[in-house]
């Protein structure tokens, strides 16, 4: 057995052939035991606990990059993940499109993702357009950062992002990076030039900044 991450959709009991459905399943991203069984077959990532739940689809990561949308391994189910909750620390080698397509998903628990790899967060959350706060960006490690463009392409729920433990100092591209969006974004004095570059210029409430486009 190895450690490993690995990613599984949980799906109410008895839903998994109803691919009609629409925000009802949880993406879980975890660390886990990775190995064969006896009869030599792989195994799969555990389900976190709950009788009520079922395994809709699961998978390990194989250390390829997500570079285009659908190149995501959960990319079939993406109408039915409504919330994603990464469990461990999960270091992807790059945020570009990692979550681009998830438009039913309404929750991002990110506490534990690790971006001290990557050099992109191009079209990351671009059309997740039900998802309505994303706080948890505040901590991203943004150091080797270059790209945020389309980053929150139509996120036309969204109503607040933070960045304001952000380090902008490598980031040159920001096309689009808020558009289709009527969002305020948490930023500090830090971020102010890059604020400028990325939203309207009209200040409201100090540090937040109100991006129309």
């Amino acid at each position: 057995m190895s450690l490993a991450n690995g990613w599984i959709i949980v799906c109410p009991a008895g839903k998994e052939g109803d691919m009609e459905a629409a925000g009802d399943s949880t993406l879980y991203i975890e660390y886990t035991e990775r190995g064969l069984r006896k009869d030599g077959t792989e195994n799969t990532p555990r389900r976190p606990s709950g009788k009520d739940q079922a395994t809709l689809a699961s998978a390990w990561f194989d250390e390829a990059d997500i570079t285009s949308f659908s190149s995501q391994p959960w990319y079939p189910y993406r109408n039915r993940i409504g919330a994603v909750r990464v469990l461990d620390v999960w270091t992807p080698r790059n945020g570009k499109y990692l979550f681009d397509g998830l438009n039913n998903c309404r929750e991002f628990d990110l506490l534990k993702l690790d971006t001290s790899l990557c050099d992109s967060f191009e079209g990351m959350f671009r059309g997740c357009s039900s998802v309505a706060q994303l706080f948890d960006l505040d901590r991203l490690n943004t150091e080797k950062v270059v790209n945020t463009s389309y980053m929150f392409l139509n996120c036309l729920a969204l109503r607040a992002v933070s960045i304001a433990g952000w380090d902008v100092s490598a980031i040159s591209e920001t096309d689009h990076m808020l558009s289709g969006c009527s969002t305020y974004v948490l930023a500090g004095d830090q971020q102010a030039a890059f604020l400028n570059r990325i939203t309207s210029s009209t200040a409201e409430s100090g540090i937040w900044r109100r991006a129309i486009q």
